[in-house]
């Protein structure tokens, strides 16, 4: 688990998430500055309604359900893995 990475789609587009959950490390000190999406397991953004305004939610963990999303990038596992 990492705090605010620079997580990487394609040269030109990434995201700054607040907490980035990595199945893999990255291997190179590119890697490393650049993280590729394709390490990334989870991506979490922390705000409130009232300092940042209205934000769509495009997906949601609920109790026993595989959690799943194609934007900003497509995601598919369940939460409980992520427990030790």
């Amino acid at each position: 688990m990492f705090g605010q990475v620079n997580l990487t789609f394609s040269p030109r587009r990434w995201i700054q998430p607040d907490v980035t959950v990595l199945h893999a490390l990255p291997k190179t000190d590119e890697e490393d500055r650049w993280i590729p999406a394709h390490l990334c397991t989870m991506a979490a953004e922390f705000f409130t309604l009232g300092k940042f305004g209205g934000y769509d939610t495009v997906a949601r963990a609920v109790g026993g359900r595989r959690l799943s999303a194609d934007l900003p990038f497509p995601i598919d596992f369940d939460p409980a893995d992520l427990l030790p």
